[in-house]
Order: structure tokens, then sequence, then C-alpha cells
């Protein structure tokens, strides 16, 4: 089982975090200066008219750093594992065939235990699986990494924080894991 796919023939396909808030703080800008400008309070039709909508919180800049490095041990991690088992292959796999591979596939389980929480998500405690989720905005949609998307997505700053720091700290025990595998898999192989 490899570690690294390469769907988008180069480099990994992610959701590159911090476009969301990017877009959130320009178009509250946006609309804040269009309340302040009276371009609501312009065209409205007095024969049918509309409320002014209140002012926007301008969200925060995040600080996903946390990510951005659980992201990098999560790719270094499984590049090695990926190059273990390239070397393990060779010779038609005879190193694989004579190894015992028990401990190599329970490293292997361990890697996606490593992917959950016992806490398990903001509203949802009984799913504990950190990576991906069905929505729980949107019903049965897969979101990635739904902590932290979805609490940009409901603008809950705040807890966006919180959960980009633990999220961050899962892609690295996951890496963790991976390195354990890896490890393993190179004993098996001697």
């Amino acid at each position: 089982m490899r570690l690294t796919g390469r769907p988008d023939k180069g480099g990994t396909k992610r959701w590159h975090w911090p476009d969301i808030p990017l877009r959130e703080y320009a178009t509250s800008l946006k609309r804040n200066g269009q309340i302040d400008d009276g371009v609501f309070a312009l065209v409205d039709d007095r024969r049918h008219p509309r409320t002014i909508p209140a002012r926007e919180t301008v969200p925060p800049f995040l600080n996903f750093a946390p990510l951005e490095n659980g992201f990098a041990a999560l790719e270094r991690t499984a590049r090695a594992y990926d190059d273990a088992l390239a070397h393990a292959s060779e010779n038609g796999g005879d190193w694989l065939a004579r190894a015992s591979l028990r401990e190599v596939n329970a490293r292997l389980i361990a890697v996606e235990r490593a992917m959950t929480l016992h806490e398990g998500l903001p509203n949802r405690d009984w799913f504990k699986h950190q990576i991906y989720a069905p929505g729980f905005y949107t019903g049965y949609g897969v979101k990635t990494l739904p902590a932290v998307r979805e609490s940009i997505e409901q603008k809950d700053w705040k807890l966006a924080e919180e959960e980009i720091v633990r999220v961050g700290k899962v892609l690295e025990n996951t890496g963790e894991a991976i390195e354990g595998a890896t490890a393993e898999l190179v004993r098996a192989a001697r």
C-alpha cells in the first residue's frame, strides 16, 4: 500500500487553507464599505422597502502554521514509507514474501487510528475522525478536515483557531504513526 498519491500529476491536491478566510475578509470589507457609502439606501425602493444589511464583523487573520507543519510531517513520512516499500519490493518482493508483515500491518492500522480524536468533532462528539466526515450543515457531503473547515464556514473564528491547532497535532501524530510503520517495514525487509 502506497501512502503518497499524486492524482494531479505532480503535486498533492489539498484545500488551500488561507483562501477561505481571505475571501471572507475581502467580502466583509466590501460589504461594510457599501453600507458606509449608503449604496443600499440609494438602491432602496420606497414602494418595496428592504432592510439595509448590518455591518459584518471582519474576520481575523488565522494562523495556519500548525496545519502546514502537520501536512509537511505527513508528506515527509509518507514519502519515506513509500521509499521503504519500494526497497522492500525490489527483486520481485522476495523480502516481503519472506518477512512477517503482521507488525507492519498493525502499524498501518495505527495510522488510520491516529487520524481520530476521542473527543470527536465539534457538535458531533460521536464522530471521531478528524480528516474527513459528513458535513454537519450539508448532510452527507464529505468535508475535508471538517472541524477546521466548518468553523471557518460558520465564521466561528475562535473555534477555527483552536481546531487548526488540534488538527495540526492529529496530522503530526499520523506522521509519527507512519514513521512507526516505516521502521517496522524496514525491520521486516531485512
